[in-house]
């Protein structure tokens, strides 16, 4: 990077891509961005003063913290700095801004505004996983990355049932506490069989890369939980699947039974078992009692359920 990137009439916001573990990846411009722009936007301040002593870089300019809660209320400051022509830096505590971190909304307005946006690429737990997972979709099939998935349980479910749907290489970020149960509902709406990957502690000492079908990742992480306890799992997990064109082709297709044919207390108590539990486990409960595939269940529940 040239003193001209950084001239005091070129006003940019740099977003500037962190470690998301080893300190050694961040890259020789993100050092020089950091150490002379007018003012750095930290996700959390003190995680990146110390990232900066560890680095060896000075603290003494401008830090602000721009975080999920206050993103908002911050774009009109940072706004404000850029048309003074100052420069900003736009980190994260690890990996890349704008990847299920702070940041999209700010980059929003400001490209919206002319204000120029550079990107200061580097670590990134979504390519890294990538990168070691050994898996591909295939030829014309997407790769589709989700960021977290829903917290709450139902929802979640729900939303891997819709992606069970969809054929490609499905990536997800997860948190160690729920992990397991986000396993257990990708179980029962994908194939189990279908081929997955488990990425956790990234660029760390401890880095991990699980490969196998689902069923096997499930049941060697609950393994490690029985040995070792719960707090094995360190880190955000990373998680792969692959969903082949033919395991969503039979939901594509009628089934055998449509809600029109069913007699009335059957549709009632149809939509009646909806309506208390998540759309998966409905599903397994009428594929279980009237002998039908799982997909073809799942496609009756939501249909009942419009």
């Amino acid at each position: 990077m040239t003193q001209a990137d950084l001239s005091p009439n070129r006003s940019k916001l740099y977003v500037v891509a962190t470690p998301i573990g080893n300190l050694g990846d961040l890259s020789p411009r993100a050092r020089e961005v950091i150490a002379r722009v007018d003012l750095v936007c930290a996700e959390d301040t003190r995680v990146f003063r110390h990232l900066c002593a560890a680095a060896g870089l000075s603290t003494s300019r401008r830090v602000v913290s721009l975080h999920a809660h206050n993103e908002a209320e911050k774009i009109a400051n940072v706004l404000n700095l850029l048309k003074q022509n100052q420069s900003v830096a736009l980190v994260s505590d690890a990996g890349t801004p704008g990847l299920s971190d702070p940041g999209q909304r700010l980059v929003f307005e400001l490209a919206r505004q002319g204000i120029e946006v550079v990107a200061v690429p580097g670590p990134s737990a979504l390519t890294a996983a990538l990168s070691i997972g050994g898996l591909r979709p295939e030829d014309g099939e997407p790769i589709m990355f989700w960021g977290f998935l829903p917290a709450r349980t139902r929802q979640r479910q729900d939303q891997l049932a819709r992606l069970s749907q969809l054929a490609g290489l499905h990536v997800f970020f997860e948190s160690p506490h729920r992990i397991l149960e986000c396993l257990e509902d990708a179980l029962n709406t994908f194939d189990p069989n279908a081929e997955a990957v488990i990425a956790r502690e990234l660029t760390k000492r401890f880095e991990t890369c699980l490969r196998g079908s689902l069923a096997e990742l499930l049941s060697t992480l609950k393994d490690q939980a029985q040995t070792a306890g719960p707090q094995v799992f360190k880190g955000e997990f990373v998680v792969l699947i692959k969903n082949p064109a033919q395991a969503t082709s039979r939901v594509k297709t009628a089934s055998a039974i449509e809600p029109k044919d069913l007699e009335t207390h059957d549709l009632l108590w149809l939509k009646s078992l909806c309506s208390h539990c998540p759309k998966p486990i409905a599903a397994k409960v009428v594929a279980e009692a009237l002998g039908m595939s799982r997909d073809d269940a799942y496609r009756l529940v939501l249909d009942a359920d419009n």
